[in-house]
Parts: structure tokens; C-alpha cells; sequence
């Protein structure tokens, strides 16, 4: 006759089946009762920001009937688990954070938070510092974040600004990892980057004529990079491959704002006139993108160019419009998107599409006239075939008419 198993047996027994099917989940006895083990997510409320071992009281006790009931529960939190769909308010306890504890914690939290998701790049780094100066906007970070002190930070930026749309988006993103439910779409405004005006546009021959005066060559050279292929301030200094430059073909790598993309140079001669092939950056550094994009400002002001280094890409937009690059390849060339390059060139766009179109309107008016003019001639060339004239003024009146064809045909 076979023994009864004794509840520390039946615990053992019911933990191995567990484990061989991988639940990720296990039953734990203290005292008389019984608790799931396992690694779930940061309970509501706690700094931990990353999930981690921990025990998940049942109330029930530890008995066959219990251990029954806590070889269900194990199975419901490891499908949880498994398909994230793990709450804590399922287990009993509050989603509610310690909304007592000051700004100044939630933006460490935060802080925890964003890079426990993504690695600690360049990238990712300098896009964080963005949030860092929204973060500047709260008075008093000694305070208890709330609705309240959310809204304070949010109206002290400027109306439709682009820090402003940048707050709605930054505190709203906290506002949501505090447990705080709040609503600031409204609040966005409409903001709308400043048009480029045609006149700050810098000539190609004032470009050329600039570019001679820069006396410190690695400065003239990522002018003329600059120039030549349209890359953003710190990509020029930072982010540059250069493998395949041998063919003209700049490649800004991966770790940049927009990752890596190949560029073509618009001018090409440029590349050869400013034997852009002797690489030369400047010798730079910055703690971020934004210090690098800072540091060739200054050097262009220091060396009197009289507009910012931006000016320079949105040449090179116009540029490469007007060579007829299509707008989708010029956006991926220039790292943004098609909605964002023809916001900012929908003028020039415009203009050339309308160009072709009158061209093409123009071609095709031309063309339809010349045929009617053909078939008149034709017309003409066979009655004076078929006339009865004489031999000598029939050749004369054809000489006419191949003059007149002729003459259809060039113009």
C-alpha cells in the first residue's frame, strides 16, 4: 500500500511539472501559506523600472485542495506573462503610483525608464537631452508632480512654438509613466516650422565665392561638404563613412538622427574643383549632437558667412530640384521624410512641376500645329504635281514648298 505524499512533496511534484512546461512560474510555501514565484514587472509604485524576482501573495493555504488552486494560478500569471498581458490589478493590487514623491524623482524614474527600452547611444542620448530641456520648464522640481505643476511647465513655453508642441508630447510622456491621466493635444497649438524664404538663399556663385574665402582648410572643406551634399551640422563633423567616396558618394552612418543613408553630390563638380576628395574635418567635440551643430555655427560666424550652416541644405534641396531628382529620393538623401521635404519645398516644387506641365502643354500645341501644317503642305505638293504647268515653274513653286516645310520644321 502506497503512502501519502506529504505537502512538501505534492509542492515539489506540482514545481517540476511547472518547470517542464516552462511556465516560468512556481508555487512557494511561507508559514502555512501559499505565494507565486516569479520575475513580473515593477509593481505600481516602486523605483525599479525593469521586471524582477518576486512573490505574488494567493491566500491560500498550503494544502492538497491549495496546491490544486495554486497550479491554476501559476498557469493564468505565466499565460499573462508570456503574452504581456501581466497587470498587477489582476493579482490585487492597487495601479496607482506614490504620487507624494517630488518631480525631481519622476524625472530619474523617467529617465530609467527610457533607457531600460533602448541602449545607451549617441542617438539616443541626444535625443534625450531634448526632453532634458523641457524638463527646465518645471519651476520648482522639489514639488509633487501633478496635474497642476504638469500644466504650469507646459504654459510657461511660448504658443505655437515648436517647444511647445515639443511639451505637450514630452509631459504627456511622463504625466503617463506617473500614473497621472491627463490631456494636452489642445494645448499643441499650430505650430508650423518658419517658411524658407528664396531670399535667404545663398547663389551657387556666392556658395563658390564664400568657400574661397574660409582660410582654415578643414573648415572649407566641410563647408564644401556641406555645400556639395546637403548633410546636417554634426553628421558633417560626427557621422560621416567614407568608404565609398571615391565615388562621390557621401555615406552618413548609423547613430545619426536618421540613420544611415547615401548621398549624391549636387553640384558634382564641386567634388572635383574643391578636391573634396582630401578629407579634412575639424578637429570638434561636444558632448552631444546638439554642442557639435553649436560648434560649426560659431565657426561660420567667426569666418563671415553671413547665413546659418542650414542654409546651405536647403540650397541643396533647391538644388537637386532643379537638376530633377525626384522629391522622394531627395528626402531619403537628406534624412527626413516626403512629408516633411515638401513642407519646407513645396514652393519649388510647385514651381517646377507647373514648368513641366507648360512645357509639356507648349510641346504638345507645337506639335499638333506642325501636323496640320504637314498635311497642308502635303496637300499643296500634290496639286502642283497634278497641275498642268510648265516643267520649270512646277520646280520653282516645290523649291518653295521644301522652303516653307523647312522652315516648319525648325521653329
Amino acid at each position: 500500500m502506497t503512502s501519502k505524499k506529504s505537502n512538501q512533496e505534492l509542492l515539489g511534484d506540482l514545481n517540476r511539472e511547472l518547470k517542464s512546461a516552462k511556465i516560468g512560474v512556481a508555487v512557494r510555501q511561507k508559514g502555512d501559506r501559499l505565494y507565486l514565484r516569479g520575475t513580473f514587472p515593477p509593481k505600481p509604485g516602486s523605483n525599479k523600472v525593469k521586471p524582477c524576482q518576486q512573490d505574488i501573495p494567493l491566500g491560500i493555504y498550503a494544502n492538497p485542495a491549495g496546491l490544486k488552486k495554486a497550479k491554476t494560478e501559476a498557469l493564468n500569471a505565466g499565460a499573462a506573462l508570456a503574452s504581456k498581458s501581466f497587470r498587477w490589478s489582476d493579482w490585487g493590487v492597487e495601479d496607482k503610483k506614490d504620487l507624494s514623491q517630488p518631480i525631481s524623482f519622476w524625472l530619474d524614474f523617467f529617465e530609467k525608464d527610457y533607457f531600460s527600452k533602448r541602449s545607451r547611444t549617441e542617438k539616443s542620448e541626444s535625443t534625450f537631452e531634448d526632453y532634458k530641456s523641457i524638463w527646465k520648464t518645471f519651476r520648482d522640481v522639489s514639488l509633487p508632480l501633478s496635474e497642476e505643476t504638469i500644466f504650469d511647465a507646459l504654459l510657461s513655453t511660448e504658443p505655437d512654438t515648436r517647444k511647445r508642441e515639443k511639451a505637450c508630447i514630452y509631459l504627456k510622456a511622463l504625466a503617463k509613466v506617473a500614473g497621472i491621466e491627463i490631456e494636452l493635444d489642445a494645448y499643441k497649438g499650430s505650430y508650423c516650422s518658419e517658411p524658407i524664404n528664396e531670399r535667404d538663399l545663398p547663389s551657387d556663385e556666392l556658395i563658390e565665392f564664400l568657400y574661397a574665402s574660409i582660410p582654415n582648410r578643414s573648415w572649407q572643406w566641410l563647408f564644401g561638404i556641406q555645400a556639395t551634399y546637403g548633410v546636417r551640422n554634426h553628421e558633417a563633423l560626427k557621422y560621416l563613412d567614407l568608404s565609398r567616396f571615391s565615388e562621390k558618394i557621401l555615406i552618413v552612418r548609423e547613430g545619426s538622427k536618421t540613420g544611415y543613408r547615401e548621398i549624391w553630390p549636387y553640384r558634382p563638380e564641386w567634388w572635383n574643383k574643391w578636391n573634396l576628395a582630401e578629407v579634412s574635418i575639424p578637429n570638434c567635440i561636444g558632448k552631444n549632437n546638439s554642442d557639435l551643430s553649436g560648434r560649426v555655427c560659431q565657426a561660420y560666424k567667426r569666418y563671415g558667412i553671413p547665413f546659418p550652416p542650414g542654409n546651405l541644405r536647403h540650397a541643396w534641396a533647391v538644388r537637386a530640384d532643379f537638376y530633377r531628382l525626384s522629391p522622394i529620393l531627395a528626402a531619403k538623401m537628406m534624412g527626413h521624410s516626403l512629408e516633411v521635404h515638401y513642407k519646407h519645398y513645396n514652393r519649388w516644387l510647385n514651381r517646377r512641376h507647373f514648368q513641366q506641365a507648360w512645357e509639356k502643354s507648349i510641346e504638345s500645341a507645337d506639335a499638333k500645329g506642325k501636323t496640320k501644317i504637314e498635311n497642308l503642305l502635303a496637300e499643296l505638293q500634290k496639286e502642283i504635281m497634278t497641275t498642268q504647268i510648265l516643267e520649270k515653274d512646277k520646280a520653282k513653286a516645290l523649291t518653295q514648298l521644301e522652303a516653307i516645310r523647312a522652315l516648319v520644321i525648325v521653329n
